[in-house]
């Protein structure tokens, strides 16, 4: 398998780790992020006490290879989709060339059959 594309000393370019993608789930303390770093992140939205948002707190990481363009999470907080390219939306910086221009869709956490 071909590794990112990375800089002299083996670790990703300052680009790839640029986020290139944000999506919120209205009415949740859900948020994720994208770049070209490998990984699509999933935040906790922590509110301030004057009210409104005060702080983000990582609580998970889903892999995805290539640049992530574009991000949205389901109404239920149970799907992520992901537009993934093998270059960055609004420049050609950057290039993964074993990633596929394409949609991916992430299943996050389960919860528990009501039928079970």
């Amino acid at each position: 398998a071909k590794q990112l594309m990375s800089g002299a000393n083996g670790h990703l370019s300052s680009e790839q780790r640029w986020i290139s993608s944000v999506a919120v789930c209205r009415g949740s303390d859900l948020a994720v992020s994208g770049a070209g770093d490998g990984f699509i992140r999933l935040w906790g939205i922590q509110p301030s006490k004057a009210g409104g948002a005060g702080s983000l707190r990582q609580i998970g990481a889903l892999p995805q290879r290539g640049f992530v363009n574009g991000l949205a999470i389901a109404k239920s907080a149970q799907f992520v989709l992901a537009a993934v390219g093998t270059e960055p939306r609004m420049g050609r910086w950057g290039r993964d060339s074993s990633a596929r221009n394409g949609l991916a869709l992430h299943r996050l956490g389960q919860k528990e059959s009501e039928d079970a």
